[in-house]
């Protein structure tokens, strides 16, 4: 039971992990695009 225990905790912060990843990559390419708006409004 300690291991089958340990597995599901493992595969649980391994999603919790993933979610985190997609969220930071979302804000990633959300500030990029800001960055890049930013960057055209100076330039014109």
């Amino acid at each position: 039971m300690l291991k089958r225990d340990r597995r599901q905790s493992w595969t649980h912060n391994n999603l919790i992990m993933t979610t985190d990843y997609q969220c930071h990559q979302i804000f990633a390419r959300r500030s990029a695009i800001l960055t890049d708006r930013v960057k055209n409004l100076n330039i014109n």
